[in-house]
């Protein structure tokens, strides 16, 4: 009986590159993914371009086709069911041994005319996940949070989840929390064991520096991008004169970690078994960046001469104004400092491969020129105007 592990959200930028790493490092596994259909392709053609885009990622492209036999798609949608049933194709898996399920679905959306969709998709969506591996006695249940679902808390963030954050940034941190209350509660109640997730800020691969998503680091720098553009189209030597003045503390650090670090040491954790059954994990970056240092050593490259670090909105000028409020749901980390314990994670040594590789302000500038330099970055600045 070939073993075989179920995935969610391999369309997304973390779930297809767990799917294709998982698919190359047990080459006697099937990957048995939970895909919606929409308009203009089928699951399978939304996870096979999804693959691509990671292969592309990683520098390593047309492989696949040597993994696409032991990848088997079913398409359904975990939103538009009662929990507990089950889609009619599951039926075929007989032949499985599921080892194990990865709930990496998700909206990552912050914006509060969102909520209802970003609570439906992490909270009703996780429900129906837990049921569905529930009733496929699928022994572990894998739920990929965020190292942001402590809040606001700020100083060191433990990997536990016997915290009560006081308040949430957004939406987006409010649902994970409360997915990871679930998860814990669920699975004690049916004996499933679980794992608990949680990734800080991930961005492209270590070695290229590519990246498949336009999603919140790069979002942001798309909107600097624009706003020099649509500011030098008028004003050619504005930033020659003029800084460019964001609200930010002078000492916020933000944790961002290559997606190929996230993966290996997910996959790590499932390699060692019992030991990290029932416990949460933060999958982090052992070097926090200064974003201060990051933002004044960034912004020369896209043309921005100097930025400047105010505590609030009355030193800001017009363009300073518009700047903020385009980033506005991403200021909240801008003004925090955290640092995401580790412990458990070093215990079990899957923090092998962060030893030898430092994530500075230059490195995490050849992720950002690496982006903008891409042909599908222009199209991205134009989403965000």
């Amino acid at each position: 009986m070939r073993s075989a592990v179920i995935v969610t959200g391999a369309t997304g930028f973390l779930g297809s590159h767990l799917v294709l790493q998982w698919l190359k490092d047990f080459p006697d596994h099937a990957v048995v993914c939970l895909a919606r259909r929409n308009r203009d392709a089928s699951a399978r053609e939304r996870v096979l371009q999804a693959l691509r885009n990671a292969e592309r990622d990683t520098g390593a492209p047309g492989a696949l086709s040597r993994y696409t036999e032991r990848l088997i798609v079913i398409e359904d949608n975990l939103l538009s069911r009662d929990p507990g049933s089950e889609p009619s194709a599951l039926a075929d898996l007989d032949g499985l041994e599921l080892e194990a399920f990865w709930h990496s679905a998700a909206s990552v959306k912050f914006v509060e005319t969102d909520t209802h969709e970003v609570w439906n998709t992490n909270v009703r969506g996780l429900q129906n996940a837990l049921a569905l591996a529930d009733r496929l006695r699928v022994p572990i249940f894998n739920q990929i949070s965020t190292a942001y679902s402590c809040g606001t808390m700020s100083g060191r963030i433990l990997e536990t989840t016997e915290r009560s954050p006081a308040a949430f940034n957004n939406i987006y941190e409010e649902s994970k929390h409360h997915g990871e209350q679930l998860v814990r509660g669920f699975c004690e109640a049916h004996r499933m064991q679980y794992r608990i997730i949680r990734p800080s800020i991930i961005i492209g691969h270590s070695e290229t520096f590519r990246t498949s998503s336009a999603a919140g680091f790069y979002y942001c720098l798309d909107a600097l991008k624009l706003l020099h553009d649509r500011t030098v189209a008028r004003d050619r030597s504005y930033f020659d004169r003029n800084p460019l003045r964001v609200r930010i503390d002078r000492n916020a650090t933000l944790n961002f970690i290559p997606i190929d670090f996230v993966v290996s040491e997910m996959i790590e954790l499932h390699r060692l078994g019992s030991g990290t059954l029932n416990d949460v994990f933060h999958v982090t970056s052992d070097s926090p960046i200064s974003l201060c240092d990051w933002l004044k050593k960034l912004s020369p490259t896209i043309g921005i001469k100097r930025v400047e670090m105010v505590p609030d909105d009355s030193e800001l000028s017009a363009l300073d104004r518009m700047f903020n409020k385009q980033v506005k749901e991403f200021l909240p980390y801008m003004m925090q400092r955290k640092m995401f314990d580790r412990s458990k994670i070093v215990r079990h040594g899957v923090d092998r491969r962060q030893m030898d590789y430092l994530l500075d302000t230059e490195r995490l500038c050849c992720f950002a020129s690496r982006y903008l330099a891409e042909p599908r970055a222009a199209a991205a600045v134009g989403r965000v105007a």
